[in-house]
């Protein structure tokens, strides 16, 4: 008889547990009121694919839980581990790491019932690898909203490993010399905090020891006038369209 109810009772807990993954409800990346600041290839708006520092994906939406679907395009070793912050209700932003062997990850859960609003920014840089985002879940019965309109001004960094924010978490996360993804942060970075601090949409090409004319190894291959014009640096194949990001002219 405890046999039995031990069988009923595991069958009860798995149904249960079943029941509240099945409670989640995918929203594609191809949803109008899913905001992308920054380049990201959208050949194919369903499967979004992205790599500079500081791109970053936005919403508003109902319910206490959030997921995003997001592959992981870096090998996975310390150099080329991908790192987000997430930032709920615009709040104090966590951090979260990618892994080959993950595709949905939790970006906040027990939320007070009632509205809020998400932001995925990408802490690393291109080298580390490229991301690959393919939409929200959302809990059954609730919906994306009309988000929040950006900023009306706009600006635009573009740079090296300074402007990537290399290494500028060292002095938190050992090792403190040479590169480790977990120490490179381009939410502290300069251009970053330049363009909270007035309130501007941030658009930031940056590649770390790629130059003007040549390289910090002395190439002329892939400098940023080359990647300027290119949506994932180093691929030729993916030309940025400059009309998608307008940042105006100076009047003197």
């Amino acid at each position: 008889m405890k046999a039995k109810s031990l069988v009923i009772g595991v069958f009860l807990l798995l149904y249960f547990n079943i029941s509240l993954l099945a409670q989640m409800t995918q929203i594609d990346a191809s949803d109008s009121n899913i905001q992308y600041i920054g380049r990201f290839d959208e050949s194919n708006p369903n499967s979004v694919v992205f790599a500079y520092p500081g791109s970053s994906i936005r919403a508003k939406f109902e319910g206490s839980q959030i997921d995003a679907i997001l592959i992981e395009g870096g090998s996975g070793t310390s150099s080329t581990t991908n790192y987000f912050y997430v930032i709920i209700d615009g709040g104090t932003p966590t951090k979260l790491q990618l892994s080959k062997s993950q595709t949905i990850y939790t970006l906040a859960s027990g939320l007070p019932a009632g509205t809020h609003t998400v932001e995925l920014f990408k802490l690393t840089e291109t080298s580390v690898g490229k991301v690959t985002f393919q939409g929200f879940q959302i809990e059954d019965g609730t919906s994306l909203l009309t988000p929040d309109p950006l900023p009306n001004k706009k600006i635009m960094f573009i740079g090296n490993s300074i402007t990537c924010g290399y290494g500028n978490e060292s002095s938190a996360n050992p090792p403190i010399s040479g590169f480790t993804s977990v120490n490179e942060n381009n939410y502290k970075a300069w251009g970053a905090v330049t363009a909270r601090n007035i309130d501007a949409q941030y658009h930031c090409i940056a590649f770390s020891g790629r130059g003007i004319y040549q390289n910090n190894s002395g190439s002329q291959v892939g400098t940023a006038p080359v990647f300027f014009n290119q949506t994932i640096a180093d691929d030729a194949t993916k030309v940025w369209d400059h009309s998608k990001y307008e940042i105006g002219r100076a009047h003197v």
